[in-house]
């Protein structure tokens, strides 16, 4: 191949990149193309992990989840025809924490411009102050002072130059600037294991971001100071929740309960492999079930659900403390296919001790909902594909160099 070819294969790809949602049941890959702002996805394959693979949303067994993120990538690329050099994946777990820090700038020239340097500037020092604060938060809640983590994902949730909002401060002037920065950070166990896979699959892996953070930023953050919801993402091993109040991130929480939780007590109290317990789960999303075995998967379920919403409980009443809660519940994940999801967030008397201004409306997130993506294959069409097309949604930015202050805040990224 000439090097003339071999620049025209190069200059062909630049479009094309690949999602990689490695979930504790499932690999998902979208293969996508970007253009006119928009990620059209030309290839879908899911591949089911084996319980050894995977543990509340982490790695454990690094060469098996190699082995189905390459089976998985190839089936996608032989959909899309094309194979893509370029990956974005995303991060989940326990472990995974994203908060978001406001923090005031006073400006000793107040009549100045504010300029690219100046802005830079400013962010430096916003993070370094919101790297102390969760760093902090961190340590008191593991109870470790130095743990070894990294800022995977950060993102200006907003602007204000003098109590006024403005997208881009760039060119005005002003005292003092308010900037809200998101900021999630994971353990550097979790991402090598990411780097790795990508390394293992001959991709450049241009981007890892926080699941719940994906998924917020990707179905209503980009509506504006209007928008509020509670996202919730249930997946095999963990939920993700994530709360946007008046169309800012304030932050995201995981804890360890997921759908593989429910496939347990299944194949415990009937007495079956897990993998007929599963089979059975998802035929009772699905009302796939005859009326007996309906009630009885019912009963089994309905004890593990209260554990459940007990811990989306203990989640918000962390964020809810101060301030009035969204009252609509957004669902993603395949979890949330259980019917007793949706049924335990619309029953009364759950939210009483926390701080909703009336009972939250509880609805499931569609692909169609995801912005900027279009899906050409007509494969994606239920709650568990939301997270990899989130992905692909995120990647537009990255890939069009269009986030000049979300690239200031990746260039000052702080590692610890």
């Amino acid at each position: 191949m000439s090097f003339l070819d071999k620049l025209f294969g190069y200059n062909e790809l630049a479009n094309y990149a690949i999602a990689l949602d490695v979930g504790t049941e499932f690999v998902k890959t979208l293969v996508f193309k970007v253009e006119n702002g928009k990620a059209n996805v030309l290839g879908v394959s899911r591949i089911r992990q084996s319980l050894k693979d995977m543990q509340g949303g982490s790695i454990t067994d690094i060469s098996g989840v190699i082995k189905n993120c390459a089976q998985s990538v190839e089936e996608a690329c032989k959909m899309a025809d094309v194979a893509p050099n370029k990956v974005i994946m995303g991060i989940a777990g326990e472990l995974v924490k994203g908060n978001t820090t406001h923090v005031v700038y006073s400006r000793k020239k107040p009549e100045k411009k504010i300029d690219s340097k100046e802005l830079k500037d400013i962010m430096r020092k916003v993070q370094e102050k919101a790297f102390g604060q969760i760093q902090n938060q961190i340590s008191w809640e593991t109870g470790k002072d130095n743990i070894d983590i990294r800022l995977v994902n950060a993102a200006i949730v907003d602007v204000k130059i003098d109590r006024h909002s403005v997208n881009n401060p760039v060119g005005f002037t002003g005292s003092n600037i308010k900037v809200g920065v998101y900021n999630a950070f994971a353990p550097m166990i979790y991402l090598r294991a990411l780097e790795t896979v990508s390394e293992n699959l001959g991709l450049d892996l241009i981007g890892i971001a926080a699941e719940p953070y994906a998924v917020a930023k990707s179905t209503g953050l980009s509506q504006g100071q209007d928008f509020s919801a509670i996202f919730i993402d249930m997946g095999g091993g963990t939920t993700d929740i994530a709360v946007v109040r008046s169309g800012g991130l304030e932050g995201t929480k995981v804890f360890a309960i997921g759908g593989r939780a429910f496939t347990k007590r299944i194949a415990r109290e009937l007495n079956v492999v897990f993998e007929t317990a599963e089979e059975m789960k998802i035929f009772y999303s699905r009302g796939d079930l005859d009326e007996k075995k309906e009630e009885k998967i019912s009963r089994i379920l309905n004890e593990d659900m209260k554990i459940w919403i007990a811990g989306v409980k203990m989640v918000l009443k962390e964020f809810g403390d101060n301030e009035i809660l969204p009252n609509k519940i957004l669902l993603c994940g395949g979890g949330t296919l259980l019917p007793e999801v949706k049924e335990f967030l619309e029953k009364d008397g759950w939210f009483d001790d926390l701080a909703f201004s009336k009972k939250p409306k509880v609805e499931h997130i569609k692909p169609k909902d995801i912005e900027n993506v279009i899906d050409s294959t007509k494969e994606l069409k239920d709650p568990s594909d939301i997270t990899a097309m989130a992905l692909a949604n995120l990647a537009i930015n990255i890939m069009g160099g269009d986030d000049m202050m979300g690239e200031m805040l990746r260039d000052n990224k702080i590692r610890k």
